[in-house]
């Protein structure tokens, strides 16, 4: 017991002499990198003239590329804040780009390059030319005092952009760029008229009546994740609350069984961690946002949380944005496949819209074809559709579940090899074995209950 506590002393007072010279490095060495190049980029701001502004899309191209290429990827820890994103173009001629030391940093954005001085942001486009190609000129927009390449007159133009058929689906008129392809339609134009799949599992509920999409993170997977953990801090835990639980159990039952205080302690921890990990993921869902598709009514309903007001569209306004962008990553070389499907009223206010994450450009076409053919009346129950994930099969219900377990479990023992079967077998025992698949449906159909408690007064309103 002692020695555990001293233990745990010694790793706070290192951790804390690590934070604190973490913190002198920052404000001497960081701080002072920071102001001179803050300074040159104001410099240039206040000095230039700006020749053009984003338009249309720009400024959400702009706003990706900063999120999946400095921020989302990287490991940095700013949130985006879209308003220090300016959108104002800048002609800077005879530019000096250079690589940026790395011991130097304004923020926590990732960022290699300087320009003049300051932080420069290249995109994918300009990352892949040659290191010691000249430009003459150089176009940039700036999120707070870091520049944003845009284009390189004779060398990159990421807002350059070009119309194409879609290659399995030569219907679809798309919008590509270096760095993107993007489908945009409305529920009054013609539907793609590609397969209907329910990609991503995002739409959770569908009746005669409604269908409902939200993102439901209850999968297997994670709570594996959880249980596991819970598990681990558990036996830490149960250190200090041994002699906590121990005064009361009854002498003659700690006589006969040495080791009850413990495993009592270890119980317990566990138990508290995972109730209140449920209780927790109960009541965030209230701040979920989900979209309802009311095809009686013919109208959509895009619900910010449980609180709020419903914004209600007509299903021929809502407009969808289907992107999906092709990045590389700062901190290596390695791409970046992001695709989102986005719904929003036409016009569109701000902060109305709701997107879903996808793996592919494909999933957000069929999934959007979906709801075209539910609001049609083609479509009338999720049950049987093709999800298009791996591991999952036609006829899967739309949440993980004891059936899943099964599959895993039969697939592990007939094809991996020796140490990948100890690895599972330690991770089902670990886990308690179904019990991370059981919590997953339960919390899976809890959540399209509170969604259908949701809908019902969404439908009154």
């Amino acid at each position: 017991m002692h020695t555990a506590i001293a233990l745990v002393t010694a790793f706070i007072f290192l951790r804390s002499v690590y934070k604190a010279v973490q913190w002198f490095y920052r404000r001497i060495r960081w701080g002072r990198s920071k102001r001179r190049q803050c300074a040159a980029a104001q410099e240039l701001r206040s000095t230039t003239e700006p020749f053009g502004e984003l338009v249309g899309n720009q400024a959400e191209q702009i706003t990706t590329i900063i999120r999946l290429e400095a921020i989302g990827f990287t490991g940095g820890k700013d949130p985006f804040t879209p308003s220090d994103l300016s959108t104002n173009i800048y002609r800077i001629f005879n530019p000096i780009i250079e690589r940026k030391a790395w011991l130097e940093s304004n923020t926590a954005t990732s960022v290699s390059h300087t320009l003049n001085g300051f932080e420069l942001l290249m995109p994918s486009p300009g990352r892949i030319l040659d290191p010691d190609t000249e430009f003459s000129e150089i176009h940039v927009i700036f999120y707070g005092d870091i520049a944003v390449a845009i284009r390189a007159p004779g060398h990159f133009d990421i807002f350059e952009e070009k119309r194409a058929p879609w290659r399995f689906a030569r219907q679809i008129s798309i919008i590509e760029t270096p760095i993107s392809t993007r489908y945009e339609a409305t529920g009054g134009e013609e539907s793609p008229r590609v397969e209907s799949k329910n990609s991503e599992r995002v739409i959770r509920y569908m009746d005669d009546a409604h269908a409902i999409l939200f993102n439901d993170q209850c999968v297997a997977n994670g709570y594996m994740l959880i249980t596991g953990t819970a598990g681990v801090i558990s036996l830490m835990m149960a250190l200090f609350l041994t002699p906590v639980i121990s005064p009361l159990i009854p002498a003659t039952l700690k006589s006969e069984i040495p080791w009850l205080p413990a495993v009592t302690a270890i119980a317990a921890t566990w138990l508290t961690l995972i109730l209140a990990f449920l209780v927790y993921e109960h009541f965030r869902f209230n701040k979920q946002k989900i979209v309802v598709f009311d095809r009686m009514r013919q109208k959509v309903y895009i619900s910010q949380s449980r609180r709020s007001e419903p914004i209600v569209v007509r299903w021929n306004e809502l407009q969808v944005n289907i992107h999906q962008h092709h990045l590389r990553a700062i901190g290596g070389e390695f791409a970046i496949n992001h695709c989102h499907l986005q719904l929003q009223p036409h016009p569109t206010p701000p902060g109305t819209s709701v997107s879903f994450s996808m793996q592919a450009f494909s999933s957000g076409i069929t999934v959007w074809q979906s709801l075209h053919s539910f609001m049609s009346r083609e479509l009338h129950s999720i049950h049987g559709m093709d999800m298009g994930m791996l591991e999952y099969r036609t006829g899967d219900p739309p949440r993980d579940d004891i059936y899943l377990l099964k599959r895993r479990f039969k697939t592990t023992f007939r094809e991996e090899d020796l140490f990948v079967q100890i690895g599972w077998s330690f991770l089902f025992f670990l886990t308690l074995g179904p019990l991370p698949y059981l919590l997953a449906s339960r919390c899976s159909k809890w959540r399209v209950l509170q969604a259908r408690q949701r809908t019902n007064g969404l439908s009154e309103s």
